[in-house]
């Protein structure tokens, strides 16, 4: 009986702390990303997006995943990542392809360390072509192997933004979307 009492305490000072009884709306910023190719050029829907944060770990997805429009001659993959209040000094977002497992498209994404809203950049090509590690070495503060800095034709094109959003109560981080099922 007394262990029922000592977890008892222990799950009302949670709540009291509004650890595990948060009914709070959850508002956080978001990264709102774009990804274009020309119309002309197919596009490995089996690519893996990852947006790598140094000292926080990482977020992924696949092309396939993404919102699809054309716009002019071209083809705009669009999908969003939770960015979260914690502190970074570095963000990538890292492109890998099913066709070329061992090297990845780098975007270094110019977010200060404590993410607010900002409008969509101009479009960007990659910052360089890495090896397949390029996630890890960004997590965790290593060198990154660049493999070139001479970006082949085919290369991607991004833009992005800050959204401050509110997730509304009960959020599980673990959802891909608020809205999935």
């Amino acid at each position: 009986m007394p262990r029922f009492y000592s977890h008892s305490f222990v799950a009302a000072l949670l709540c009291i702390l509004g650890i595990a009884c948060s009914g709070e709306e959850i508002i956080t910023p978001m990264l709102v990303f774009e990804l274009r190719i020309p119309q002309t050029q197919i596009a490995d829907t089996n690519s893996r997006i990852d947006l790598a944060v140094a000292d926080q770990g990482s977020n992924g997805t696949f092309l396939w995943a993404c919102k699809k429009r054309a716009e002019d001659s071209s083809q705009v993959f669009q999908n969003d990542f939770v960015l979260g209040d914690d502190a970074s000094s570095k963000r990538a977002l890292i492109i890998s392809s099913a066709s070329s497992p061992n090297s990845a498209q780098v975007f270094i994404l110019s977010i200060p360390s404590h993410p607010k809203s900002q409008d969509f950049t101009k479009w960007q090509h990659p910052d360089f072509i890495a090896d397949k590690g390029v996630g890890w070495a960004i997590m965790y503060h290593q060198k990154v192997h660049i493999i070139s800095t001479n970006l082949p034709p085919d290369c991607f094109e991004l833009r992005y933004k800050v959204e401050i959003r509110d997730l509304g109560k009960g959020w599980d981080p673990s959802m891909r979307r608020k809205d999935s099922k």
